[in-house]
């Protein structure tokens, strides 16, 4: 045996047809249910509509693999007559390459939700571990009731050259920051509009955005 080789962790590659949503859920639940890594690839410049129920949340209970979503230009809408969050990751390592998400509406977060679901404890305490969501060319508009992105304590959210258009919020119409981190690098605001902020809403005391 070779002492100077060591098994590498492999990776499950998906690529999802345009208009698969179904098929994109099934993936979701398969990560959350698997060993490995996984990456999603959607079509080029597809479309993805959601209806009737959200697609399911992602989630790693051990905090140890990760998912990356290829969205190849690709857009995912909410459709119909519900209200959800497109997109929910719950205290995963997750990232999202060159996807539009629209029309999201939920008071968690309309198009994305930084959920924290997982904790670390030692010596009696317990302290939440939130999820780090890396965002690479995104697009987030008309997204409703909390917004376009909404993240919760000790969740990290970072967001490089995405665009925040025309997303309404009851706290920030862009994003609304609960005691996470975030920070947004040559990123475009414009349209977004919220009870307390336009672009971003940031809970006193409790998070910080860099912007």
């Amino acid at each position: 045996r070779d002492l100077h080789s060591f098994p590498t962790r492999r990776s499950s590659d998906l690529t999802i047809a345009n208009g698969d949503t179904a098929s994109l859920a099934n993936a979701i639940t398969a990560f959350n249910g698997g060993s490995t890594d996984y990456v999603i690839n959607l079509a080029s410049s597809g479309n993805y509509l959601v209806s009737g129920a959200p697609l399911p949340a992602i989630a790693d209970p051990n905090g140890t693999r990760s998912l990356t979503i290829n969205g190849n230009g690709s857009t995912i809408q909410r459709s119909g007559a519900n209200a959800f969050v497109i997109l929910e990751n719950d205290s995963t390592s997750l990232t999202i390459n060159s996807l539009s998400i629209e029309f999201g509406s939920s008071v968690h977060g309309g198009g994305l939700y930084a959920n924290t679901t997982r904790q670390a404890c030692g010596f009696d305490i317990c302290s939440p571990v939130g999820g780090l969501t890396t965002l690479n060319r995104c697009t987030f508009s008309g997204n409703t009731n909390l917004g376009a992105i909404g993240v919760a304590f000790a969740s990290q959210v970072k967001l490089d050259r995405c665009s925040l258009l025309q997303n309404t919020g009851s706290s920030g119409g862009g994003i609304s920051n609960y005691g996470g981190s975030v920070t947004a690098t040559n990123c475009t605001f414009a349209s977004n509009s919220g009870a307390t902020g336009g672009a971003v809403f940031n809970a006193p005391f409790d998070g910080n955005i860099t912007l």
